[in-house]
């Protein structure tokens, strides 16, 4: 099954991007903060990644600077969700695709399908 983690900082958000993502049929674990998640980078099959910019710990963008600039997980499929109006540019962190905070759901569940097929 694919597995995506998603990380962010704010419970709510996290809550509702993995249940619609588990209900869409992809196997979901979550991070708090960019720290968490390159623990869990590390130590768990993660084959997606659906990342928060602003979190404590270690922000998304350097997050997703690591995951593409390391050969063992470059082609991970890394997908920034931001409130942002300043990051409009998928290359500032070399991210597959951005979702604009706030996003409509069928949007997220459109671009997960485009960037992470279900296996």
């Amino acid at each position: 099954m694919t597995k995506v983690l998603v990380v962010d900082d704010d419970a709510d958000m996290l809550a509702i991007c993995s249940l619609v993502l588990e209900h869409e049929g992809y196997s979901v674990d979550g991070a708090r903060n960019g720290g968490e998640a390159v623990d869990k980078l590390n130590t768990d099959g993660v084959d997606a990644l659906l990342l928060d910019v602003m979190m404590p710990v270690v922000d998304g963008l350097t997050v997703c600077k690591m995951i593409k600039r390391d050969p063992k997980t470059k082609d991970m499929p890394v997908i920034i969700m931001s409130a942002s109006h300043v990051l409009q540019d998928k290359a500032e962190c070399y991210a597959d695709a951005i979702l604009a905070k706030p996003f409509d759901i069928d949007h997220l569940v459109d671009t997960m399908h485009q960037f992470v097929p279900l296996a």
